[in-house]
């Protein structure tokens, strides 16, 4: 099967925010930000009331509902985070080459990538997971990095052909996620 298309900067910053929610090793240094930075709103409202001679028990419900506050909103202002850098990143165009024409050939022996860098074989055993959302497929390479396909480029027989070249090509896991849950934040 073969499909060319070229990614949008909304893709990308999709793929980011995925990255930041369902990916181990960054969800949890999230959590632990998450967690740490209500610990430390807590702890200096502590301090800061211990000190002082009088409101001690103003400031300290004030550091602690600040403390509850991160922990509330921390998701979405993770999620914003990501989003502007990312959006930073791309109005500076430090990432063009990803907005080049790609297509992409399936075969049997692996993935045959050709962009403007010019041609590449992923082989199957390279791919570590797959995961479909309701707008996109995701290859997750062992390298880390990925290869983002759009849903949108492709019809519903093309969608379900795809991904049974993918789920009959390679051995990895596989992950479905529905569109709601990957709305949600990484606090589940």
């Amino acid at each position: 099967m073969k499909i060319t298309y070229s990614l949008e900067d909304k893709d990308y910053i999709d793929f980011n925010l995925y990255h930041i929610q369902y990916t181990e090793k960054t969800k949890n240094k999230l959590v632990i930000q998450r967690i740490t930075g209500t610990i430390l709103f807590i702890v200096a409202g502590g301090v800061m009331s211990y000190f002082a001679n009088k409101f001690q028990i103003i400031i300290f419900a004030f550091m602690a509902i600040i403390g509850i506050f991160w922990f509330i909103n921390f998701p979405k202002l993770a999620n914003s985070r990501v989003r502007k850098s990312t959006e930073k990143a791309l109005s500076k165009a430090q990432i063009t080459s990803l907005f080049n024409q790609l297509t992409l050939e399936l075969t049997e022996g692996g993935i045959l990538e050709n962009n403007s860098n010019g041609e590449n074989l992923i082989r199957w055993d390279h791919v570590d997971s797959s995961v479909y959302t309701d707008e996109y497929i995701y290859l997750i390479l062992k390298d880390k990095s990925a290869i983002i396909i759009p849903n949108r480029i492709l019809n519903l027989e093309e969608l379900i052909q795809l991904k049974s070249v993918i789920d009959a090509s390679f051995i990895g896991s596989r992950i479905i996620i529905d569109k709601k849950i990957i709305k949600n934040n990484f606090s589940n």
